[in-house]
């Protein structure tokens, strides 16, 4: 402890309570005072320089002890959780600031209702097509993406039109597999089968690095795929759906060359968050060939040492019991300093003591005549305000060391390291008695320790608060400490240990029930998406093709012969496509003949081709 391993006092009835002599500076301080001027009432003697200048040492070594494992420690480990997940709005600190009302982008998770999105935010707009579109008519536009620009930077820190780019650089570089709308390849709007078509190699880069990829396959990711063999991309065997996953994830592949700035840092900040990389061998096998495959599955340490503070109760009760012993020995401190501080209240001073005709300082004498005990009856003004001061600061110091000290020790996930640093933890509490113990001579040690202890009355001092008792006053304390432990530990449960668990999982291998992205894009995501999505997309794509074909027939302009020139009229308008008329029949003008010719076409078919000039005319 900061004063001693063991309290200062021993009960000596109800109401009062021994401040006993204690080894460490604190003591020897308050002891020495008064005996020194007993010697010597007119001088400053070398033992109360001594005295003092252990004092100060011991609060300078422990502060600065207490300073570094604060800023180097216990800070980083909050910048670190907060760069998992913001803890903001479930901070059980009074003091916290409020939540931003936009996402700061600093974390890489954020909460919503209890679940966790960790996705990169380019990748979270991947799987929200109902935001994107807003009128509700499959094509995805640029003035949509412009309209709804600031309040989906807001919500996803992350600008839609960089995203609204990278899906049509991604449909552009499958133009081998894949016909591209002219809409598209202008980069005036995606459609919704485009946008389904890139949002699989997108969704993909969310798994981070290609280390990732045999856990993909182990999951049964790409099952759909390899069983019927009609996606290009990921082929029909295993070596190409690896080849697929890792030419997306990995250093310098697709994903990182394609998406935003915003996804190469979340890559590199999830990589350092996750710490060291675990690895677990498996076996797959081909679903459709039989053909087996022995692979990695990656894991992280993070996860998996955050994950013990979640689910191992032999673990959190193992913990528990530490953060109990330092509790218990910052308690004994606390209980130390109240008894002084009661000391400073209420110890009679010397001029009340010599007003009744005896000594402030009594001396007795062994047979040889030399000092063999001191009895202290009263103190100094000064020497009880310099002793409230010191008190004073052991209390600070002694807040300061219990919340430095339990934060520590709460963040620790491994058996060994929790120990070790309990250990620690007690060599700060016993640097006082080090210094005591180490740099005092044995003689005045001595002088000292053989002081007769004080008395202090507790009862008095602390009216109902104070239990006569022992026993039942120990029961209380006891009762108090399981009490704040308990729900201290409770509430670290539930604010920081239980999210931040969920947010690395979340985060490093893209699993749990409480992860968006685990539950939106899980095996029958992928499953319906090659087995439903993908042909679909196909066929919309080809139906598309056929139509701006058509159009391009039925804009052709007729040639004029020779035999009958006929001169268009000057009122002929020069840009033929038409601007949108209703009804099941519209007609489109050419420059054939001396007038305008009708062509009719049905409505469903019009239906499309209207909204694509639409689009063309509102970016002419």
């Amino acid at each position: 402890m900061l004063g001693g391993v063991l309290p200062g006092f021993d009960s000596m009835d109800g109401e009062n309570a021994k401040l006993m002599p204690m080894d460490n500076v604190y003591s020897y301080f308050m002891f020495l005072g008064p005996i020194e001027r007993k010697k010597d009432p007119t001088r400053i003697s070398w033992n109360k320089i001594l005295a003092w200048l252990l004092v100060v040492l011991n609060i300078f070594l422990q502060t600065t002890v207490l300073y570094a494992v604060f800023t180097t420690v216990v800070t980083s480990d909050v910048i670190w959780r907060n760069s998992i997940i913001s803890l903001a709005g479930n901070s059980v600190n009074p003091f916290a600031p409020e939540p931003s009302k936009c996402n700061p982008g600093g974390s890489l998770c954020s909460e919503t209702n209890g679940t966790f999105s960790c996705a990169p935010p380019s990748i979270q707009l991947a799987g929200r097509w109902d935001m994107l579109d807003l009128d509700n008519d499959g094509i995805w536009t640029r003035e949509e993406v412009l309209e709804k620009r600031e309040e989906l930077q807001c919500q996803f820190a992350v600008d839609p039109l960089e995203v609204f780019n990278v899906f049509v650089s991604f449909v552009k570089k499958r133009k081998d597999v894949i016909w591209v709308h002219p809409l598209v390849q202008s980069g005036k709007a995606l459609h919704k089968a485009y946008f389904d078509f890139a949002k699989g190699d997108i969704i993909m880069c969310n798994y981070r690095n290609d280390e990732m990829c045999p856990n993909l396959l182990q999951r049964g990711f790409f099952d759909g795929p390899l069983t019927t063999g009609k996606s290009p991309r990921v082929g029909k065997t295993i070596e190409s759906a690896l080849n697929y996953c890792y030419d997306l994830l990995k250093t310098g592949g697709v994903c990182e060359r394609s998406l935003p700035s915003t996804y190469s840092v979340w890559r590199k900040s999830s990589d350092n968050q996750c710490f060291d990389e675990l690895y677990h061998k498996f076996i797959y096998k081909h679903p459709k060939t039989g053909q087996t495959k022995s692979l990695l599955e990656v894991d992280y340490k993070a996860v998996s040492d955050y994950e013990k503070g979640r689910n191992s109760y032999l673990f959190m009760t193992y913990k528990s019991i530490i953060i109990l012993m330092f509790v218990l020995c910052m308690f004994v401190e606390l209980k130390d300093i109240i008894l002084v501080f009661s000391w400073v209240l209420t110890f009679p001073s010397e001029e009340q003591v010599e007003a009744q005709g005896e000594d402030a300082v009594h001396e007795e004498h062994d047979a040889d005549g030399k000092v063999s005990k001191y009895i202290i009856h009263g103190i100094t003004k000064q020497h009880r305000m310099l002793v409230g001061v010191i008190t004073l600061t052991r209390f600070v110091l002694g807040i300061f060391l219990t919340w430095v000290g339990t934060v520590f020790l709460l963040m620790d996930t491994d058996y060994v390291n929790l120990l070790l640093n309990g250990v620690g933890l007690i060599f700060v509490i016993e640097i006082a008695n080090c210094l005591y113990g180490q740099l005092l001579d044995l003689e005045l040690r001595e002088q000292c320790e053989n002081s007769d202890p004080f008395s202090v009355s507790m009862g008095f001092m602390w009216k109902i608060c104070w239990f006569k008792n022992p026993a039942v006053r120990d029961l209380m304390h006891l009762v108090i400490i399981l009490a704040v432990l308990i729900g201290g530990m409770y509430l670290h449960y539930i604010h920081i240990a239980r999210p931040l668990s969920t947010a690395l999982e979340c985060t490093c291998l893209t699993r749990g029930d409480k992860c968006y992205e685990a539950q939106a894009f899980d095996k029958s995501f992928w499953e319906g998406y090659w087995a439903n999505t993908v042909p679909e997309v196909f066929a919309s794509v080809e139906h598309m093709k056929k139509e701006h074909e058509d159009d391009d027939d039925d804009s052709d302009v007729s040639d004029v012969t020779e035999d009958a020139p006929a001169p268009a009229p000057a009122a002929a308008p020069t840009n033929f496509i038409h601007k949108g008329l209703h009804g099941k029949a519209h007609h489109f003008t050419t420059l054939k003949g001396p007038g305008v010719i009708p062509f009719q076409h049905g409505h469903a078919h019009h239906k499309s081709r209207h909204r694509v000039t639409r689009l063309l005319n509102a970016h002419d």
